[in-house]
């Protein structure tokens, strides 16, 4: 680890924060969207929207796997109807 990185860290464990990964997230919209729908639980939401266990959305937000067309049709929908 860097020296940065242990400043960087540091300073989120003082905030009560985590830290942020520096890989980037491969679909970073769907990501935001998400988060911006449900900022709160938003794995809980998401998982239950899409029909999936928390665990399986928690994949899909961390990057580790892609989200499944079930996800993108929920997102989509959610911003559909709010346009409304």
């Amino acid at each position: 680890m860097v020296e940065s990185d242990s400043i960087d860290l540091a300073r989120a464990i003082q905030n009560g924060r985590t830290s942020v990964p520096d890989r980037e997230h491969p679909f970073p919209d769907f990501l935001v969207s998400v988060r911006a729908m449900w900022p709160r639980k938003t794995a809980a939401h998401l998982g239950a929207a899409a029909g999936v266990t928390e665990r399986a959305a928690k994949f899909w937000l961390s990057g580790d796997r892609d989200p499944s067309p079930e996800a993108f049709r929920v997102v989509f929908n959610k911003i559909a109807t709010r346009r409304k």
